[in-house]
């Protein structure tokens, strides 16, 4: 080398310089490629063995590959017999039938006030757009344009005038100009070796600039749902989370159990639910549910331009038209879904009035269920009644004669709580579904299984040991075997542990699988751990590597439990659990009832507190409570003022108060100055030297 001979003059060092940054860069770019191929979401800072990224990649390549498939019993393998065939099924799936549906009329629906029509069809704002483009992730796959919106965050200030000229002319006219709707659809397996094409999920991926459009009327769309959308429905709206439909689900069960009653629990499964969407039925309920004339242009011209292109191994077909569904990908599709899933629960309702069904109740009728939502997973529960099952699979499939949404009874299962199971094969024979027993699966979580038990554990565990499989060891460093850890915490154990209290055996055998991951054990062969467990689950600041400890990590997610108990005193979740337990709507933190037996589920979180103490300090110290009319607080009890109850801070008061559970809010009626509670309260002001801002209504 010539370096190694003389010295190198100012050129030529300039020149290696140049190089070496080109074969850096070429090297970062080929890292990035393989790692999009991949699609690894949890390693964000990049590892350098591209082989990890290249394995990763080549997998899903198999996995997605589409050699062969069935057609009316013909197996298929040639590249252009399978794009036709792909065509010609896809084609009939998004066309609608040329009969006229019946139409849904005389309902009561809730709707959208003159305040909300504003907020859908206000002029585009450009903080909304930016926001829109920052909250999309940056290498999801892209469309037909070949642009992801990473390429539109480093470019914004190129693209930023044009953009914005696009949204002022579609605020202006509501038209999209002709290609800008192209999708493409990537065919993503539902199964193990797929042979049907109705084995495969249909995602649309839409270019960058429609998904920018279709972000922003989501949003816009997203802040108004909740006033119209009934609380039995549960998916993509603020203050609702997908637990509390489960968690709803097995105090029912439980209740049943308890009190030796006779329930159904009927599952419904919807065949490609999304794709079978009516599109005059959705405009129906856009209209009924009060949106402006221009919203419902908008939304219109966003479902009803689109054309497609099927996705077969990386080669598109020619394009189609869709004349019904909203497509999988598109970031309206979830909230237009939930407008089309209102129309069922208001037929529900109408049954529910003319008492045609009963559902469940609760405590003397204060709370009636009669199902659940979540998007298109469906549950339904009713008496051990023939007549009240008959009228449920009627209401089904007059909603699917009107929607468009098609139920597949074949696929659909009915469960029974303390019916035999001779009279199950009856009812399941009635709506020609499955019978099924308990526990059954519902959004991924157990429905009447116990929680203390280690079987019902199995499924994380099982997962645990595939994501974190020992080959993986071999392709990636110390770094990324940390980093996958804690996404595989992040991704599989979190949805269980916000619910269940995990057991002390099952944290001790996820934490082994952790411990074998990041050394590198194997079967058979232990290498040298060169930490204590202890010590790598401490924070970073405290000298360990910041992965979580799975019980106080469990013990932290069931405390959020407490807080909603608090706070959300008009979700439906609460409704149910105060109604079963019979809490009063001033208790501000959920305790084990006097009377009864609460279910495993809700006596965890209920003796979460005396448990683990330290839990119950922190929350306590944690939060206060928020005034305003003072209706809930109670004046003595509750630490709404300093942090400890007023009984505790004036003890000698307290013992000589005439009325020892009065509300704050009780104290500002009285008339008369002379009052003694006046006095005492007006006393305590003082004494207490409140800096709190009172917010009184």
């Amino acid at each position: 080398m010539i370096e190694e001979s003389r010295e190198l003059d100012e050129e030529e060092r300039a020149a290696k310089k140049k190089v070496k940054a080109e074969l850096w860069q070429n090297s970062r770019l080929s890292e990035s490629i393989w790692r999009q191929k991949s699609r690894i979401n949890w390693l964000k800072l990049g590892d350098k063995n591209t082989k990890f990224f290249q394995t990763f990649a080549n997998s899903r390549y198999r996995k997605n590959f589409i050699g062969s498939v069935e057609v009316d019993g013909v197996m298929l393998e040639d590249p252009n017999l399978i794009k036709s065939a792909a065509i010609d099924y896809f084609s009939k799936l998004f066309d609608e039938e040329t009969w006229t549906r019946p139409r849904l009329g005389g309902m009561a629906f809730g709707s959208l006030d003159a305040t909300d029509r504003m907020t859908l069809e206000k002029t585009f704002l450009e903080e909304e757009i930016v926001r829109a483009i920052k909250d999309c992730s940056s290498f999801k796959a892209p469309g037909p344009d070949g642009f992801n919106l990473g390429f539109v965050k480093k470019a914004w200030k190129i693209l930023r005038h044009d953009c914005l000229e696009f949204f002022f002319e579609f605020h202006k006219n509501g038209r999209l100009v002709k290609g800008l709707n192209a999708t493409f659809i990537a065919l993503i397996p539902k199964v193990e070796g797929p042979l049907l094409f109705k084995d495969f999920r249909p995602i649309g991926m839409v270019g960058w600039l429609y998904k920018i459009l279709a972000k922003v009327l989501a949003t816009r769309l997203k802040s108004v749902l909740p006033k119209v959308i009934s609380e039995s429905q549960s998916a993509f709206l603020g203050g609702r989370q997908i637990l509390d439909g489960v968690l709803i689900a097995n105090e029912l069960i439980h209740d049943w159990r308890v009190q030796a009653k006779q329930g159904l629990i009927f599952k419904v499964d919807f065949t490609k639910a999304y794709d079978c969407v009516n599109w005059t039925f959705l405009k129906d309920m856009n209209r009924m549910l009060g949106c402006g004339l221009k919203w419902c242009q908008w939304i219109d011209e966003c479902i009803s331009t689109a054309s497609m292109s099927i996705l077969l191994n990386g080669s598109a077909t020619k394009e189609f038209k869709s004349k019904r569904g909203i497509r999988q990908g598109d970031p309206l599709s979830p909230f237009l879904f939930n407008i089309v899933a209102e129309a069922l629960n208001i037929l529900f309702q109408r049954a529910i009035e003319a008492e045609l069904i009963k559902g469940v109740s609760l405590n003397q009728n204060t709370v009636r269920i009669s199902h659940l939502q979540f998007a298109d997973d469906a549950i339904f529960f009713c008496q051990n009644d023939r007549n009240e099952v008959v009228t449920i699979k009627r209401i089904l499939c007059c909603f699917e004669l009107i929607s468009g949404l098609k139920i597949n009874f074949s696929k659909s299962m009915i469960v029974g709580v303390n019916i035999p199971e001779a009279e199950m094969n009856e009812i399941a024979g009635i709506l020609k579904c499955k019978a099924g027993e308990l526990p059954l699966t519902y959004l991924g979580l157990p429905l009447g299984a116990n929680p203390r038990r280690i079987k019902t554990w199995n499924p994380i565990m099982d997962r645990f040991k595939n994501k974190l499989a020992s080959w993986k060891m071999n392709y990636i460093s110390i770094g990324g075997r940390i980093s996958l850890i804690k996404s595989t915490l992040s991704n599989l154990a979190i949805f269980f542990m916000s619910l269940f209290k995990m057991p002390m055996t099952v944290a001790q055998e996820l934490e082994k699988i952790q411990r074998q991951f990041l050394w590198g054990d194997s079967e058979g062969k232990k290498k040298l751990h060169f930490l204590s467990w202890e010590t790598v689950i401490r924070r970073k600041e405290a000298g360990g590597l910041g992965i979580k400890q799975l019980l106080a990590h469990n013990s932290a997610l069931l405390a959020k439990w407490w807080w909603r108990f608090g706070s959300e005193k008009n979700a439906l979740w609460y409704k149910v659990i105060a109604a079963k337990y019979g809490y009063s709507c001033d208790q501000w933190l959920p305790s084990l009832p006097n009377t009864g037996s609460p279910s495993p589920l809700w006596s965890a979180i209920c003796s979460l507190g005396s448990r683990d103490p330290i839990v119950l300090d922190l929350l306590q110290q944690g939060f206060q409570i928020r005034l305003r009319d003072g209706a809930r607080t109670k004046f003595w009890e509750d630490s709404w003022c300093g942090g400890r109850p007023l009984k505790e801070e004036f003890p000698r008061l307290f013992l000589i108060s005439t009325n020892k559970t009065t509300k704050v809010k009780d104290l500002f009626v009285e008339s008369e100055f002379e009052n003694s509670c006046s006095c005492v309260f007006i006393f305590l002001l003082a004494s207490c030297q409140l800096s709190m801002v009172f917010g009184f209504r």
